[in-house]
This record gives structure tokens, C-alpha cells and sequence, in this order.
């Protein structure tokens, strides 16, 4: 479910109702009026807050891999332990999984 700021959408249909006012429908913003009525009818609901629960740590790890396939020098890749994606060395979280990274002792 998406929210909408009230305060916001109301404001906009009453930007709409004066447009159809000068221009003489005064049907149309009748409706518009209205909707911004209703809107003010609707029953409030407060978003859900979800707990974040914390993951785990994982290690990170190291290795020296190929420049390029076939290549004979490499370079230091530092990997979550977890989901094997490539992380900084500085990095304190995996960016895809986001399980704190931690150095081996």
C-alpha cells in the first residue's frame, strides 16, 4: 500500500478546481470540491512500522583473482562470505545482502 501526504493531495485539487473555474466548468470543479471532501472523510491509518531485525556477521574474504580471463597477474578481490559478492575493504556492510563484514582473527 502506497500513503499520500493529505495536506498535499487536497491542496493540488484545489489548484485543479480554480484552473476549471476560470475556464468556466464549474461542474468539473464542483468534483474536484468534492474529492478533496472525501479525502478528508477517509479513515486514518498510521504506517506499520517493521523491526529490523539485525543479520548475522560474516566474514570477509580474499583472494587474488585474474585482471581478465586467462590472465596471469591478478589482483586482491575482497568477497562477502555469505553471498559472494564483490565488497570494498573498507566496506562495514555487504551491499547486496547487508550482513555486517567482519575480518578473520
Amino acid at each position: 500500500m502506497k500513503y499520500i501526504c493529505l495536506e498535499d493531495a487536497q491542496a493540488r485539487l484545489m489548484e485543479i478546481r480554480e484552473t476549471y473555474i476560470d475556464e468556466h466548468k464549474f461542474a468539473i470543479a464542483g468534483a474536484c470540491k468534492e474529492c478533496a471532501n472525501a479525502l478528508e472523510n477517509l479513515p486514518r491509518k498510521e504506517p506499520e512500522v517493521k523491526k529490523i531485525t539485525e543479520l548475522p556477521e560474516t566474514t570477509r574474504t580474499v583472494a587474488v583473482e585474474p585482471w581478465y580471463p586467462g590472465a596471469l597477474t591478478g589482483r586482491d578481490v575482497w568477497r562477502c562470505g555469505f553471498c559472494t559478492t564483490q565488497v570494498d575493504r573498507k566496506d562495514k556492510y555487504c551491499r547486496f545482502c547487508g550482513r555486517k563484514l567482519v575480518d578473520k582473527q
